[in-house]
Parts: C-alpha cells; sequence; structure tokens
C-alpha cells in the first residue's frame, strides 16, 4: 500500500506523509535542519542527518542572579567549646551551600553566627558524639551572612572536622 494520505481525495487536495502500519496510517511529521521550506540533510534528522545542538561545557559555577559565583571548599577543624571565625568577609555574602561536618570527642552543640559574636543563623544543633552533620547541596543555600560579614562557628563540648562549600555572592 502507499504510504501517503491525499487530503480532500474528492477535489485534489494534498498529500499528506503518513507511515502505513499493519492497515493504520500514522503521520510522518518533517523534523529537519535548515530555514523555512528547505532541508540542509537530504533525508529526516537520523544518526547520520542528526539535528545540530550546541552542548555546553560541565560549569564549576554557581550564579547568583546573573553573577557567576566560584564555590569554594572549606576543610573544617575546630576545637571543643570554641568560637572560631572559620570564614573571613568577603566582599557579598558568605552562603553556605553544602555542608559535612563530624562531632569528636564528645557530644555538644554547634551553631553559626553572622560576624563576630553577631546574628545567630542556625540556632544553636545537637549532634551526638561521632555523628555526622550533613546538609546536602542546595543552589539557593542554607543560610548566609550579612554582606561583608564573616562566618563564625560556636561548638560547646565537641570538636569538629570536616567541609563547608560555599560562596561569597559579592552583593
Amino acid at each position: 500500500m502507499a504510504d501517503n494520505i491525499t487530503l480532500n481525495s474528492g477535489s485534489g487536495g494534498s498529500t499528506l506523509a503518513a507511515d502505513d502500519i499493519s492497515n493504520v496510517y500514522h503521520q510522518r511529521i518533517k523534523l529537519v535542519s535548515g530555514t523555512d521550506g528547505t532541508n540542509e540533510y537530504s533525508d529526516d534528522v537520523c544518526a547520520t542527518a542528526p539535528l545540530p545542538v550546541t552542548v555546553y561545557p560541565q560549569s564549576q559555577k554557581v550564579f547568583e542572579g546573573i553573577n557567576s559565583c566560584a564555590p569554594t571548599f572549606y576543610k573544617v577543624s575546630v576545637a571543643a567549646g570554641s568560637t572560631t571565625s572559620i570564614i573571613a568577609a568577603g566582599t557579598g555574602k558568605i552562603r553556605v551551600l553544602a555542608m559535612v561536618l563530624t562531632a569528636e570527642t564528645a557530644a555538644g552543640t554547634i551553631e553559626f553566627k553572622s560576624g563576630a559574636g553577631g546574628t545567630s543563623l542556625t540556632g544553636a544543633m545537637t549532634i551526638a558524639d561521632d555523628a555526622a552533620l550533613i546538609l546536602p547541596f542546595n543552589p539557593v543555600g542554607w543560610f548566609e551572612t550579612a554582606s561583608a560579614t564573616l562566618l563564625e562557628l560556636v561548638t560547646v563540648g565537641c570538636a569538629l572536622r570536616g567541609s563547608i562549600v560555599y560562596i561569597d555572592t559579592g552583593e
């Protein structure tokens, strides 16, 4: 059987591309590359005539609005019962995107603050001895300091080890 269908066959209408599969017509759609009315290839898009696409390489950047920010990886090593400025003030806000911390020596509490002795960002969080606090990657961040303000970590009863991934928003 012929695969195409003539539309309005009684008055000589246009021909519609179709594929006859077991006496059922399936419309064929023209997926080609080119300007209107042209086909840059001699056949439909397929393995030998692929649809042109642009692939962008993986980025090592996180975007804050239209500004790109390179994530920074910070190694945490804080003694028990200490108040430590762990990340120095940048030009913008320090936004924590991911974190893993483990308590060593004993259970305790940890708290992040914006600025030395500043505003609490997290409240006191309890962590058991040899336990981990994991904040998986969050593109909008878990918490952030005020602009151009350091990130402080307060520990009570436990030493901490781990890492923090953050950006300086530049704002």
